[in-house]
């Protein structure tokens, strides 16, 4: 007897996985992976075959679960299923934050308080084909349809091998991702595995297109670049004897935020522009000192541009807005002072993280260098990456000081290379196929798109650019190898095929986040059983073993 083979079955495995409150980097996260090994671990396939279950550490007391089943007639060809089981935040859910975990609950109360709910959430709620709860959509219902479909491969319903993949911490760092590269290649050689595919389960986001399914033929990618902005010193009396970092920062702000020029533009889909995410100042506390010393970072989204790419336009970023300082300074010194005054000209320099790196190794020497940035990383243990980073950046800015006013470019984490198969002709033929079915069975067009429109972790599974784009990032990444990296080669070595194809859902990150009941527990099982089904028969006669 099956345990998640019935819409019903699938929908209560569903609230047990929300129930757990995995938010990123909590306790829960890091214990949840025991409730997917303990559940998966009651089938009959994994009591016989308990080494085909296993959960491997990602280095930072968090750990990864790999579940595979293996066909009943030999064969190497493989299909990988990825999910994410962390999830965000709660705080937005406001006095309904304790039901946030509960489907049940949580459903029942927006139900009974619609008063309270935006208009077009309140317009869902009255086709009751909706569910709410963090984790609902974004992707907690992706792992459980894995889940069942890893149940049928254990009932032999699939002519090769079905091989989960969940991993944490997708929603911060996708450490869990970038930890199960080498795990995937590990298996692969020690099960004689050959990956034909993976499919990502990640919900598409809706948009207001009511009768729009998606499938995706990749992940959009993402950098962090950030600017350090060192000004000069003065006391707040004598504003025109330095120069604020707080207002440096702004201006490049101003000339970067929702800059169109950055949007990339790929067969018919574009990225958004690039918005700010952190901004402030880098004085440890309040003084009447001017705050010479500010950070700014944006999120860029990317479709096919490397780093390399992205570094001169961020330069030209920095140096129309060092211009606009220049021109601004002079002009309100010039009112205040009179031109006479030395205040009135101020130059700003422009530089990468590499080049201020190299200045400092040739004036103080790698040895005391070295003790900087590390003295720096451990000054503050409850900082995350991008504090970290500032903090580098900080450190080596003030030990070249002599620089100054300067504005330096950097990279902080996470990193999300852009990776898509849409050239790839057998993922296009699935998902062509794929798309007739749905049509014939379930009587929809499912859409197809390049590129799923928020970052994943499919963006690790073998980046298209090849590991020499990426050396740019590294040279201007205070972080990499200091506790971020990616495994390029290792991903250059796996470069699989991939596809995301999920259940339907709104208001990701939103206390409104909802899953389409319907689609996720009707239609996808189906969907998503024909497509590995498809998957593994493309191709399938030269994988026999």
């Amino acid at each position: 007897m099956k345990k998640w083979s019935t819409p019903q079955q699938i929908a209560a495995l569903l609230s047990d996985l929300i129930r757990i409150p995995s938010t990123s980097e909590s306790e829960a996260e890091a214990e949840f992976p025991l409730f997917i090994t303990q559940q998966l671990s009651e089938l009959d396939y994994y009591r016989q075959h308990p080494e085909y279950l296993q959960s491997h550490p990602t280095g930072d007391g968090r750990t990864l679960v790999t579940a595979l089943v293996k066909s009943q007639i030999p064969t190497a060809r493989t299909i990988i299923v990825l999910s994410h089981f962390d999830v965000v935040e709660v705080d937005c859910y406001g006095d309904w934050k304790p039901f946030a975990f509960d489907v049940e609950k949580l459903t029942e109360l927006f139900h009974s308080n619609k008063e309270r709910l935006p208009e077009k959430v309140r317009a869902d709620i009255e086709t009751d084909d909706w569910i709410f709860g963090r984790g609902v959509m974004d992707m907690k219902c992706g792992l459980a349809l894995q889940m069942s479909m890893i149940e049928r491969a254990c009932h032999g319903e699939f002519d090769g091998n079905l091989l989960l993949l969940a991993v944490p911490d997708e929603e911060v760092n996708s450490v869990g991702m970038r930890a199960s590269i080498p795990v995937l290649l590990e298996l692969a050689e020690r099960h004689g595995l050959e990956y034909a595919l993976l499919i990502n389960s990640e919900s598409h986001f809706g948009d207001g297109d009511e009768s729009g399914r998606y499938l995706e033929k990749g992940s959009i990618g993402k950098a962090l670049p950030g600017f350090l902005c060192y000004g000069k010193e003065t006391h707040v009396v004598y504003p025109f004897k330095g120069l604020n970092g707080n207002y440096m920062a702004a201006e490049i702000t101003a000339e970067l935020e929702m800059d169109t020029a950055f949007c990339e533009h790929v067969e018919g889909q574009s990225t958004p522009p690039p918005t700010n995410l952190i901004q402030h100042s880098l004085m440890n506390a309040y003084s009447v000192t001017i705050p010479y010393r500010a950070v700014t970072m944006s999120n860029l989204l990317l479709l096919e541009k490397s780093v390399d790419q992205l570094i001169e336009p961020l330069l030209d970023v920095a140096r129309r807005a060092a211009a606009r300082i220049e021109q601004k300074y002079h002009a309100r010194a010039s009112a205040y002072l009179g031109d006479s005054s030395e205040e009135t000209n101020i130059q700003v320099k422009v530089m990468t993280y590499e080049e201020l790196l190299r200045y400092a190794h040739q004036t103080y020497g790698e040895e005391q260098v070295t003790a900087v940035i590390q003295e720096a990383l451990h000054r503050n243990p409850e900082a995350d990456d991008r504090g970290n980073t500032s903090a580098v950046v900080d450190a080596l800015s003030l030990l070249c000081k002599a620089l100054s006013p300067m504005i330096v470019l950097f990279f902080a984490p996470p990193y999300y290379p852009p990776n898509s198969s849409y050239q790839s002709q057998m993922v296009s033929e699935i998902c062509n196929s794929l798309s007739e079915y749905a049509l014939a069975h379930h009587h929809f067009e499912l859409h197809h798109a390049n590129f799923h429109s928020a970052m994943t972790d499919l963006s690790y599974v073998g980046s298209t650019s090849g590991t020499l784009s990426h050396d740019r990032l590294a040279d201007n990444m205070p972080l990499w190898n200091n506790g971020y990296s990616i495994p390029l080669k290792e991903m250059e070595q796996l470069a699989i095929p991939v596809m995301n194809l999920g259940p339907y859902g709104k208001d990701a990150h939103k206390w409104t986040e909802r899953l389409n009941v319907h689609y996720a527990f009707v239609t996808m099982p189906d969907l998503l059983s024909t497509c590995i089904t498809k998957a593994l028969a493309a191709g399938a006669s030269t994988q026999t073993v």
